[in-house]
């Protein structure tokens, strides 16, 4: 599990993102077209709309918008509504607080806890290079593994090149390379791998790279190579 072990080549300070989380004092580099997106569940139903990161700082966090307007760097689930919302779910998002922040600099994506709750992520890069299972599940919070990498242009660029070579379904599978799972005061865990048992999570999915894949299938189904 992440917060079991540090993992050293991401100490630099180089690699990590600014620990600042004063948005005035922290430059915006805003990028088009959005370089994700990010859509809220409850249990196994989408709840609201995703939200698009045109930021290169994102935060998804539980309070809400005193001024009822859409922020460019914030997702606030405390603004997303819900009728059927159960009493477990509200209690869970009672614990989002600062939820957590996401940095996108120089092609590579991070993460950084800013609840006083554990966060569980599913990240197949940061588990190919802990060297974990694929489909590993770790934990972040704000005393151990408090920022964790969780994508890398470079290291889709290779894994791309590798599945090019090897066909139709090394492609799909590289898709789940480019889309992560985080979930809030609750996690999957070994015991709990059914999205109905987790209160509240998001999917953050790197457009730019699904829609690369998307491409080259269909240029390899124009030349007939699948």
């Amino acid at each position: 599990m992440c917060n079991d072990r540090e993992v050293p080549s991401f100490n630099s300070a180089r690699q990590q993102p600014p620990s600042n989380s004063d948005d005035a004092k922290t430059a915006v580099e805003i990028i088009k077209p959005p370089w994700a997106t990010i859509t809220y569940y409850e249990l196994t139903s989408r709840v609201g709309e995703s939200f698009k990161c045109h930021s290169n700082t994102v935060y998804v966090d539980g309070h809400t918008n005193p001024d009822k307007n859409k922020h460019l760097r914030r997702f606030r689930l405390g603004d997303v509504t819900n009728p059927g919302r159960s009493f477990d779910v509200i209690n869970v998002r009672k614990q989002i607080g600062g939820g957590v922040r996401l940095n996108y600099v120089g092609g590579e994506l991070f993460a950084r806890c800013e609840s006083e709750s554990q966060i569980f992520v599913q990240s197949r890069y940061y588990n190919c290079v802990s060297g974990y299972e694929p489909d590993a599940i770790c934990r972040m919070s704000k005393f151990r593994c408090r920022i964790m990498p969780l994508f890398e242009d470079s290291h889709f660029v290779y894994h791309l090149t590798e599945a090019v070579k090897q066909g139709c379904e090394a492609l799909h599978e590289l898709k789940k390379m480019c889309t992560i799972k985080m979930s809030f005061g609750r996690g999957w865990g070994k015991s709990d791998e059914e999205d109905s048992l987790v209160p509240c999570w998001i999917i953050i999915r790197m457009e730019k790279q699904l829609n690369i894949i998307k491409e080259v299938l269909r240029e390899m189904e124009a030349l007939g190579s699948i």
